[in-house]
């Protein structure tokens, strides 16, 4: 789950209505991981791009290719069903925001919050650590941080958690000091 993407509304409904059918047959990672699959496929093939991508071509057409597709790649029924409904109702460009809600609904689901943090560069293990623990000290949760690297930042930090930033870089750092230096 290393997609620094913004997930839209409707790609968490799909990827929550898909989490509840997976969980409940019991076959969540083996979807998921067939659905990532056949993304990569997608992204790597410019000829499915242009079946499935294509709004003039009729989801029946869509479907007979996916059918084959399934077949060829041993997609499970669930994926395929799956994958037949994005087609349906026109909603497979959001397949990756999907797949990214999902991951993300599954480990809250276990108690788990992932919270993204901004860095100039990778944090040290070290510094990973102690951040977990005073996120989870905070959130109350038990944290899966991951570490996104933002060129732009001069240094500091910018944390993610759900819809919340924190923004602690230095620019932000740099703004508030040049206010009070106004001001006073």
């Amino acid at each position: 789950m290393n997609q620094n993407i913004l997930i839209s509304t409707a790609a968490k409904r799909y990827a929550r209505a898909f989490l509840e059918v997976a969980i409940r047959q019991r076959s969540f990672s083996l979807v998921l991981e067939e659905l990532e699959t056949f993304r990569s496929q997608l992204l790597a093939t410019p000829m499915l791009q242009q079946v499935f991508l294509n709004p003039a071509l009729t989801p029946e057409k869509k479907k007979e290719v996916l059918d084959i597709l399934g077949e060829k790649m041993k997609l499970q029924k669930l994926t395929l069903n799956f994958l037949n409904t994005l087609i349906r109702r026109d909603r497979l460009r959001l397949l990756q925001e999907i797949i990214v809600s999902a991951e993300q609904q599954f480990l809250e689901r276990q108690g788990i919050l992932v919270v993204e943090v901004f860095s100039a560069k990778r944090l040290r293990p070290e510094e990973e650590q102690k951040l977990t623990r005073k996120l989870e000290a905070f959130t109350g949760k038990k944290v899966q941080l991951e570490n996104r690297i933002d060129a732009n930042l001069i240094g500091g930090l910018i944390t993610r958690i759900g819809s919340t930033l924190y923004d602690g870089s230095i620019e932000v750092q740099l703004q508030h000091l040049r206010s009070k230096i106004q001001e006073g």
